[in-house]
């Protein structure tokens, strides 16, 4: 193997793995319940509505759940709850029985001393350190080796990775500050750092990627809004997050204190168990650590926790607290104290404190092994030696105690044998691997190389440097050449004296390899081909060729073809939500309802080809591409919530699976980055080829329902008559707001249903009033006209109708005046908010027609009979009357105008054709108010009936007990001779009297 040295200072460097070996079988096995003590007085205290879910049922009277603790205190358990676990759809199995305690205890585990593993340099051999700085944007290589500074300070957006194969190892004495956006190291090729400063430890800022192990004797200190990445071993004085997400890499971490606070978040990376090994105390304050949020129920990765404290009794050193959510299993010998909290995993303590808490037993699986679970392989660069592990577990945290007796490992590129290890237990003595190729892959080839064979799959796992190698392949200098799918990729010649033909000797990956020019038949194992030579493939992939020359040179080479672009299929074809802005008017019928804020959405990606075509049977994992953008009414903006990128995975099939929540009621974007496909990233970390950015606009949202809350209005002196309009100082009136469809105590309120997405609500069409139904005795008969004020409140809209809309109480028997409880009431169907094939956004509300006591009455007009004598002119009384409390009561109401309700012509004369004519009466009145029907002087006698036509809420009655056909027209009898008899009301003038 041709491997380039460092030209600069070179420091011997050790093993970086951890030296305190933790049996995973046995730790595992002391965490049964969701809960249990190992301390002989260890003690269980369950306060304020405390739940325990998996727990121990025992055939008892009281059906009590019961958890292994020695004592408990019993003085206050309010409401605390156990559960015996969840069933197959996560739901608690039981009724949430009452906890007791067993009076037994756990398995115990006895923690060895906190002992981190030694590094592999002392500061007190430096001498004359320089300072190493990287100016922002700058980009520094490194060759492999170890290094001496007293400050490493990279400024934002710089880079610093490795020049050949193998680790870079920095020493330094003073600060270490890493700036954001910044990369230091890469896939492979890792820079650790060890940091000797206990004052300023090691600073990262927001968004920086570091691969290698980060060691200091101070604190590392995030301080970050996006995540910042530590994918290697991190041991720390101290470890403190405040508001910042941070990924670290699976494997053994040490810390001598934690501390986790203010919605700060810990996720894990890559394959493989963690462990957080802690010295003295933990604290989780409104914070997640290896919290999988998409299914409670299933870890997102194995976590344990181990907590190296002393024994001293009711000494608190795990605190997790205010909305806190931990996933893993706990181990101390102290008190853990959840208060408003909750752990997925389980603990196993000294002394247990719950309040408001909950402890949900879940699984985590840690990979342990009996027999050999995998053979690790270390390769040593520098020395081209190559060592070997029997490995217990996946950590390989507990090596296999009994002799492998051999174990073969091969070249699998090369066809021939690199090792051969015999009688070694534990750990093998080092081979030197002697190799000219460019290229090797170390392989086990099947079970007759080892003894014993592995249990899992794969069987090897081989590191360079303390970094896994993919695929166990390393090369000194690959030569990847990349093309788009039924694109092209290039393969030139080795060199300008090279022989330019080559006959393949090895082919690997899918077949249709073929000639770009020609379209020829798939190149394969066998067939001549001449360099410089065009190659295209149909498929989303990686090919893995052998060439060998004339001279017998062999040259090794990867051509990968990635998709051009991926595509996120938009539910609807042809969408037009308006280039500039969506305007409800043009677009409300183009621009597709995708569904509601707070419902899921499904999409799918389809990854294309160079041509734009769909690339079938593609498989890759993708990570966080896909995004979503939500653009609400003003325009201007949009809002994009972090939590909503999301992982695209291709599984081999035509299309990966994409969904989405949204949040707002507006126009929906989808953004996938540009990025790398997995096999395109090399060895360096970076991209051979990426794949084009692609965006495009999905649709919009739209409530899932609307929420009408009605606003009463005010009859007009309070008072409405039967058969005629109700005449409103203030009419009602309805606040109109949108609801997501994750609304679950009452309406979840969209204040971004407002401006052009509320425009649904101006289409009359859309609005549907009506009376409430009530004892049908209101009628709507009319709405003339509605005004609607958007935005009223933001994403609240008024909807008044206009005054003049007509509801009336039928008159049809006579009936007393009541109070009105009736109501207006008012649907909503936003018909052209509708997701396909479903029902349209609806709601309904009412109004009252009055917020007071407002009564409704049954009115009549009543004209009084008149004996008039010739020559005299007189007056029939007119006057307005009601049912009162009953239809026996009769009352004059003397406020209410009826003019308006008196028709043209009004006067009917029966019999016709006499003396008297319409023209000699006429309607007398008093400061505007109608009070009779004056009759002018007649010069000869005259008997018969006047009557009035009026509306129907006018209209007098036959008699109060009539039941059908009941209103007549007011009418009175008119006498008209000589010396005729007086009433009591008569008024009459003779004519001297009206001229003077």
């Amino acid at each position: 193997m041709r491997i380039k040295l460092a030209t600069l200072l070179l420091l011997l460097s050790g093993s970086l793995s951890a030296q305190t070996v933790v049996d995973l079988n046995k730790i595992h096995a002391s965490f049964v319940d969701a809960a249990q003590g190992h301390l002989s007085d260890s003690k269980l205290e369950l306060d304020n509505g405390a739940v325990m879910v998996g727990t121990k049922t025992f055939n008892n009277p009281k059906g009590q759940q019961h958890l292994d603790f020695a004592k408990e205190d019993s003085s206050n358990k309010s409401g605390s709850k156990c559960y015996v676990g969840l069933d197959d759809k996560g739901n608690k199995i039981g009724k949430g029985e009452a906890c007791t305690i067993t009076g037994n205890v756990a398995n115990d585990y006895i923690l060895g001393e906190y002992a981190a593993p030694p590094w592999p340099y002392s500061k007190n051999d430096s001498k004359n350190l320089p300072e190493f700085k990287i100016k922002e944007d700058g980009k520094y290589t490194i060759k492999p080796g170890s290094y001496r500074m007293k400050e490493l300070k990279l400024n934002n957006n710089s880079q610093l990775t490795v020049d050949g194969i193998g680790e870079v190892n920095l020493y330094v004495e003073g600060e270490v500050h890493i700036n954001g956006h910044t990369k230091v190291g890469s896939l492979g090729k890792p820079i650790n750092i060890f940091s000797y400063d206990a004052h300023h430890g090691i600073e990262v800022e927001n968004d920086s990627i570091l691969y290698g192990n980060i060691k200091t004797l101070g604190e590392i200190s995030i301080n970050s809004e996006s995540k910042v990445q530590l994918l290697g071993e991190i041991e720390a004085k101290s470890l403190k997050l405040n508001s910042s997400p941070l990924v670290i890499g699976t494997g053994a971490h040490w810390f001598e204190k934690l501390n986790i606070n203010n919605q700060a978040n810990i996720s894990i990376a890559g394959e493989g168990d963690t462990v957080f090994n802690v010295k003295d105390d933990m604290e989780v304050n409104d914070a997640t650590i290896n919290y999988n949020k998409n299914d409670i129920n299933e870890p997102s990765h194995s976590l344990l926790i181990l907590m190296y404290k002393k024994e001293s009794r009711h000494r608190k050193n795990v605190d997790i607290n205010n909305n806190a959510k931990v996933s893993a299993y706990i181990y101390t010998r102290n008190e853990v104290k959840i208060e408003d909290a909750t752990v997925y995993g389980s603990v196993n303590v000294g002394q247990l404190e719950m309040n408001k808490g909950l402890i949900q037993f879940q699984r985590h699986f840690f990979n342990s092994s009996t027999g050999v679970h995998h053979y690790r392989l270390d390769y040593q660069p520098s020395t081209h030696q190559l060592t070997a592990k029997a490995c217990q577990d996946n950590m390989c945290s507990t090596l296999f105690e009994q002799a492998v007796k051999k174990l073969v490992i091969d070249d699998a590129i090369n066809k021939k044998q690199l090792a051969s290890f015999k009688d070694f237990t534990g750990r093998s003595a080092p081979q030197r691997v002697s190799s000219d190729e460019s290229c090797m892959q170390f392989s086990l080839k099947d079970n007759s190389q080892a003894s014993p064979f592995p249990t899992s799959e794969p069987p090897l796992q081989c590191f360079i440097a303390n970094t896994r190698l993919a695929d166990c392949r390393l090369c000194d200098e690959p030569i990847p050449l990349f093309g788009y799918v039924e694109g092209e990729a290039i393969i030139a010649p080795v060199s300008s004296n090279s022989t330019e033909r080559f006959i393949i000797t090895d082919y690997k990956g899918p077949a249709g390899l073929k000639t770009f020019a020609t379209n020829a038949t798939p190149l394969k194992v066998g067939s001549s081909v001449t360099l410089p030579l065009s190659v295209s493939h149909s498929q989303a992939t990686k090919v893995e060729l052998i060439l060998q020359g004339e001279d017998d040179r062999r040259y090794a080479l990867t051509l990968g073809f990635v998709p051009k672009q991926l595509v996120l299929v938009p539910k609807f074809d042809d969408n037009d939500c308006g280039s500039e802005r969506f305007e409800y008017q043009r677009h409300s019928t183009t621009c597709a309802v995708l569904g509601a804020p707070g419902q899921r959405v499904n999409f799918q990606v389809q990854a294309n080809d160079i041509k734009g075509n769909k690339i079938a049977h593609y498989q890759a994992s993708l990570g966080d591409i896909a995004s979503f953008s939500e653009q609400d009414s003003n325009f201007s903006r949009y809002l994009v919530a972090p939590e909503l990128l999301q992982a695209v995975t291709f599984d081999g099939g035509d299309f990966a699976p994409l969904s989405y929540t949204p949040s707002l009621v507006g126009i929906v974007t989808a953004t996938l980055e540009a990025h790398c496909s997995p096999y395109a990233i090399t060895a360096d970390g970076s991209c051979a080829l990426t794949t084009d950015k692609s965006q495009v606009v999905l649709g919009r949202t739209a409530p899932a329902y609307l929420a009408i809350e009605g606003i009463a209005g005010a009859i007009k002196r309070g008072i409405a008559y039967r058969g005629k309009a109700i005449e409103f100082e203030q009419v009602p009136r309805f606040k109109v707001s949108a609801c997501a469809a994750d609304s679950t105590q009452g309406c979840k309120a969209l204040p971004s249903f407002s401006g052009e997405f509320a425009k649904g609500l101006t289409t009359l069409d859309n609005l549907a009033f009506a009376t409430d139904g009530q004892d049908n005795d209101l009628r709507l008969t009319a709405v003339r006209g509605v005004s609607v004020q958007l935005d009223d409140e933001p994403g609240t809209h008024l909807i008044t109708p206009d005054p003049s809309l007509a509801l009336i109480f039928s008159k049809d028997t006579p009936v007393a005046e009541h109070p009105i409880t009736h109501a207006l009431a008012l649907t909503v169907t936003l018909n052209q908010d509708a997701v396909a094939a479903q029902l349209p956004p609806t709601g309904a509300g009412s109004a009252a027609l009055d917020d007071m006591s407002a009564t409704v009455r049954f009115g009549f007009l009543k004209l009084l009979d008149l004996d008039l004598n010739t020559q005299e002119m007189g007056l029939l009384p007119l006057h307005l009357k009601y049912f009162a409390k009953d239809i026996e009561t009769v009352k004059q109401d003397s406020q209410t105008d009826f003019a308006p309700g008196l028709s043209s012509p009004l006067f009917v004369i029966e019999p016709a054709g006499g003396g008297l004519k319409v023209e000699d009466l006429s309607l007398e009145t008093d400061t505007n108010q109608v009070i009779g029907v004056s009759v002018s002087a007649q010069e000869s006698a005259w008997e018969g009936d006047i009557k009035l036509k009026v509306e129907s809420w006018l209209q007098d009655i036959v008699d109060k007990d009539c039941t059908q056909n009941c209103l007549i027209p007011p009418r009175a009898h008119l006498v008209i001779k000589e010396n005729a008899p007086k009433r009591d009301y008569d008024r009459i003038f003779n004519r001297r009297e009206v001229v003077r």
